[in-house]
């Protein structure tokens, strides 16, 4: 009877022994693996358990595999945005409050045909985010320096960080990408056939922003390229710091980068600026024609032409249409009426001259 109690009373602390240790090991897990910097707000997109603690690990927190256990089971948040828990009070009350406080968020767009530094700066003074720290979060992302975000609307928060604000910004980018590519049924392409893809798509956006001139551009630089002609496009010299500059032929002639197609052969070297989807769907999908030359109207569209012949002659009356509209501008021209004071002046220095001017005409 003795030896069974003793048995029974070893097995007991034994069991205690466990216990406590396990209970060591997670107070000690909870409390001294810190997780990283607190209250950081973050984007979700998917609810499942490997994504959330990829998003948490791509923010700089320090996550484990055991912390999936700790994430309330069956839990599915809706997407957003989300002010996380402070760290400091432990892994467990982190993830059992990790969804708990969605974020304000506001809209921005990221607007066709604008260059990485115009969308960085316009970004820079709506969020109040320092224009360096958003530079180098978009430096440390970007694929081809330009043409990496897609024209559209996006929901952001005010409170999140640049480098968070940049990382949200291409993987929705990325989204619409896979949405575009799943829709017309494309096949993943390598990065050298997508970079063409993205360069003639950012050649289109800056020719038009009329969506259904769009294809009949593609078509131009499709036809033009097959018969080793040079795309002579004044947008493709709209790159970078000249994105805002009226093409000139001085520019034309001093230009020697291979992004001047009037001098070079074939595509220019990277993306020029975002792009649409509807300018991406352009460059995928061209129009079939036998187009060469476009020409600009008076009304804002262009007119396409398949011979040199007819594009001369809408470019005549292109210039004449400027001439004429430069003559009744000028004609339109009103000078802002003279100061009383001044008017005054005028009249006495007139009747002044009025008997030398007599004399002399003697």
């Amino acid at each position: 009877m003795v030896r069974r109690l003793l048995r029974h009373y070893k097995r007991t602390v034994r069991f205690v022994e466990i216990l406590l240790v396990l209970f060591a090991l997670l107070f000690a897990y909870n409390f001294f693996l810190p997780l990283g910097t607190s209250y950081k707000t973050l984007y979700f997109d998917v609810n499942d358990t490997e994504s959330v603690l990829k998003a948490l690990k791509a923010a700089d927190y320090d996550v484990m595999r055991f912390d999936s256990f700790l994430l309330t089971p069956g839990f599915s948040p809706k997407r957003g945005w989300y002010t996380l828990p402070d760290t400091a009070s432990g892994r467990y009350f982190f993830f059992r409050h990790l969804f708990d406080t969605p974020a304000p968020t506001r809209r921005i767009r990221i607007y066709a045909g604008e260059t990485a530094d115009d969308t960085i700066k316009r970004l820079s003074h709506d969020t109040k985010l320092p224009l360096e720290a958003l530079k180098n979060a978009y430096r440390k992302l970007s694929r081809f320096k330009e043409g990496d975000l897609i024209a559209a609307y996006y929901n952001i928060s005010h409170k999140a960080d640049a480098d968070t604000l940049m990382r949200y910004l291409f993987y929705r980018s990325d989204r619409l990408r896979h949405a575009f590519m799943t829709t017309y049924f494309i096949p993943p392409l390598n990065d050298r056939l997508y970079k063409a893809l993205l360069t003639i798509a950012s050649i289109v956006q800056k020719e038009t922003h009329r969506k259904e001139e769009m294809p009949l551009v593609a078509s131009i630089i499709y036809n033009r390229l097959t018969k080793g002609m040079k795309l002579q496009m004044d947008g493709t010299l709209n790159y970078g710091c000249y994105a805002h500059i009226p093409v000139t032929p001085e520019r034309i002639r001093d230009d020697n980068t291979t992004y001047n197609t009037y001098k070079y052969k074939g595509l220019p070297p990277a993306p020029l600026s975002n792009v649409s989807v509807a300018a991406l769907k352009a460059a995928m999908f061209p129009a079939k024609t036998d187009y060469l030359f476009m020409m600009l109207q008076p009304d804002g569209t262009h007119h396409f032409s398949s011979t040199y012949e007819e594009h001369l002659r809408y470019l005549k009356k292109f210039k004449t249409f400027l001439k004429q509209r430069k003559k009744r501008s000028d004609k339109q021209t009103v000078h802002p009426p003279q100061h009383p004071q001044k008017q005054k002046k005028q009249h006495i220095n007139e009747q002044k001259t009025k008997p030398s001017q007599t004399k002399a005409d003697l």
